[in-house]
């Protein structure tokens, strides 16, 4: 005539229906990443264990899995084995998302001669690539500066925040060119001779 009843159990099974029904409805979950696994993490949600691969864990490529341990992170439900209960999830679809809303933002507004405050994100032999919001634009080496400069390490570094103009759009190809000089003062005739004695 014993009841057994177990509170585990029914815990258990609501946060596997919040799983289910975030998964049908591609609601946005929060996660702490408790461990890092073979191929990738598992966060902990509401109780609910969800794997997500390694290719899914960020918007880049991370090489150490355990810096993430401890983290707190967003992430959608990609895929669910109801036999095996297992969930997989994912962080990247979530910043593909906004990366695509600021690159469709950024070409509904966007127009040469805007300025934009920008991060330096790469530097190459020709010119350096600068994020503008969500896209990023080439400043050719010519566009760096008044004075002449031999290599872009030179003038920029990655991570830098700097000032760029739009000199020119194609639409067609998703290219932005860019111009950090023509945000600067113009140098005086005495300064340009300076420079290039220099």
């Amino acid at each position: 005539g014993k009841v057994v009843l177990s509170r585990k159990k029914l815990v258990a099974m609501e946060s596997w229906n919040k799983i289910k029904e975030a998964y049908e409805s591609g609601e946005t979950l929060e996660g702490k990443i408790i461990k890092a696994v073979k191929g990738g993490v598992i966060a902990l949600t509401d109780g609910s264990q969800v794997f997500i691969p390694a290719r899914q864990a960020s918007g880049r490529f991370v090489q150490d899995l355990q810096s993430l341990v401890g983290t707190t992170v967003n992430y959608k439900i990609i895929e669910i084995d109801e036999r095996r209960r297992r969930v997989i999830g994912s962080v990247r679809v979530i910043l593909e998302a906004a990366r695509k809303e600021k690159e469709e933002k950024f070409w509904a507004e966007a127009e040469v001669g805007k300025k934009y405050q920008g991060t330096v994100k790469s530097l190459t032999s020709f010119g350096a690539f600068v994020d503008i919001g969500g896209v990023d634009g080439l400043v050719h080496i010519s566009q760096i500066a008044y004075k002449h400069v031999e290599k872009p390490e030179d003038e920029l570094t990655v991570g830098q925040e700097i000032q760029a103009k739009v000199t020119e759009l194609d639409l067609d190809n998703k290219k932005i060119s860019l111009s950090i000089k023509e945000t600067l003062e113009k140098p005086s005739k005495s300064e340009e001779t300076e420079n290039d004695a220099e």
